[in-house]
């Protein structure tokens, strides 16, 4: 039977952490799968087949001046003692700080690694030159040391090729494990909350208050929207700019209209809820979210940002592309940008047209059973598999 470390950041909130959840669970149904998180600060929110393991504890009592090397180092040496205790077959990381950890044990001691990228290594709007030159370097350096290479998207995969120049041949693209049957047990769950008894169609939007998700656009879109066509607009998350957000509601006179729902454990039920769900992301490695409110029924609207959204609804084909959005902020009451437009020009054309919308719904409830959480495992499992075929072979 093979087996497989997974290491990551935490299992706190977050997309990759998701993927390492259900990669976790669906694994391990066929090898030995152990998931290793880098601290022990944050207490897990995704459930994994066997209580993680911890690598270090963050002491406060540690000199800020000292706490990078101090834990860099203790951070390698215990992992490298884990690995050799247990020799796993495989050992599979899914951050920049993860993969250059997972690089240079995998080749102290000789252990097959696969680097998992989620994002986009180049430089965004919001990280910081130093990040940045991080993600940018361990990518380098996995297209020279990695045993196999996988991105989420294809996009992405281009990105490594031709930012990056890392052969195309050396690339494996494997959507995220979604677990269809874990959103059908949660969906149907009933929403208490009198916002929802209404006639009016219901627009929701999912992800982090953050400037990644770019729900300013939203706002300012649906504030144009409102106007005409009487809708609702729920936003579910928490984050930083949950007070700005907050604010250019007022600014609309929208308190009555949209519904702040803070961070909840089941998002599911107010998918199922809702009719229209829009993306207005700046930037998404693939678009997890996308694919849960295909599944609860919803027509999707999504940002055509890169790199995930195009390819998880084909083209358009299983929900509506809008334009890129900007990281700008404009000032609240100014006229809406060009790809503000075109997504409130989108988003219009659902709420008016009902079989656009029930088409665009059923399309892509059947698209997302495409993304099952046994089609990502079971790709995973071949190339873990194979390399481990080669390690014994070397």
């Amino acid at each position: 039977m093979s087996s497989i470390f997974i290491l990551v950041n935490s299992l706190s909130h977050g997309g990759t952490e998701y993927v390492v959840s259900e990669l976790s669970l669906g694994l391990s149904k066929s090898m030995d799968c152990q998931v290793i998180t880098t601290s022990g600060r944050q207490k897990p929110v995704f459930q994994t087949n066997v209580p993680p393991i911890a690598l270090c504890t963050p002491n406060p009592n540690v000199p800020r001046l000292i706490k990078l090397p101090y834990y860099g180092l203790r951070l390698l040496l215990r992992y490298i003692s884990l690995v050799r205790q247990h020799r796993p077959d495989v050992i599979l990381s899914t951050h920049p700080e993860t993969n250059l950890l997972n690089l240079l044990t995998c080749r102290l001691l000789g252990v097959k690694s696969i680097i998992s990228i989620h994002e986009k290594p180049s430089h965004i709007s919001g990280m910081s030159h130093l990040h940045s030159f991080i993600k940018q370097s361990v990518c380098r350096l996995s297209g020279k040391l990695a045993d196999e290479i996988v991105t989420v998207s294809e996009g992405l995969r281009d990105v490594l090729v031709n930012d990056f120049s890392i052969p195309k041949e050396n690339i494996r693209v494997i959507y995220n494990p979604i677990n269809i049957e874990k959103i059908d047990q949660m969906k149907d769950e009933i929403v208490e909350e009198a916002f929802f008894k209404t006639d009016n169609p219901i627009i929701v939007c999912v992800g982090g208050l953050t400037g990644q998700k770019g729900q300013w656009h939203l706002i300012r879109v649906f504030a144009e929207i409102e106007k005409k066509t009487p809708c609702k607009l729920v936003l579910c998350g928490s984050g930083k700019l949950a007070s700005y957000y907050k604010s250019l509601v007022d600014y609309y006179n929208l308190e009555e209209k949209v519904l702040f729902t803070g961070f909840v454990e089941n998002v599911y039920k107010y998918m199922r809820a809702s009719d229209i769900f829009v993306s207005s992301s700046l930037f998404e490695g693939f678009g997890i979210v996308l694919v849960e409110a295909m599944e609860c029924g919803c027509a999707v609207v999504a940002s055509d940002c890169k790199y995930g959204p195009r390819e998880v609804l084909g083209g358009g084909e299983y929900g509506l592309l809008c334009a890129e959005q900007t990281d700008d902020y404009p000032e609240p009451g100014a006229p809406l940008t060009e790809s503000e437009k075109d997504m409130m020009n989108k988003i219009t054309l659902l709420l008016n047209d009902t079989n656009l919308r029930e088409t665009m719904s059923e399309n892509g409830f059947n698209r997302a059973k495409e993304f099952k959480r046994e089609i990502a495992c079971g790709k995973y499992k071949l190339l873990i598999d194979k390399l481990k075929t080669y390690s014994k072979d070397e």
